[in-house]
């Protein structure tokens, strides 16, 4: 059930991508910009 569930979020998330390539850059822009103030305050 746990392996299906993993696949399931995998092609969600795929399907995501392909249907919004911009937003799903943005997303990824923000994570990237998150991680690299949270490594500037150490």
């Amino acid at each position: 059930m746990k392996k299906l569930l993993g696949w399931l979020a995998l092609a969600i998330a795929v399907m995501w991508v392909v249907k919004n390539p911009d937003g799903a850059a943005n997303v990824v822009h923000q994570i990237g910009h998150a991680l690299a103030t949270l490594a500037a305050a150490l």
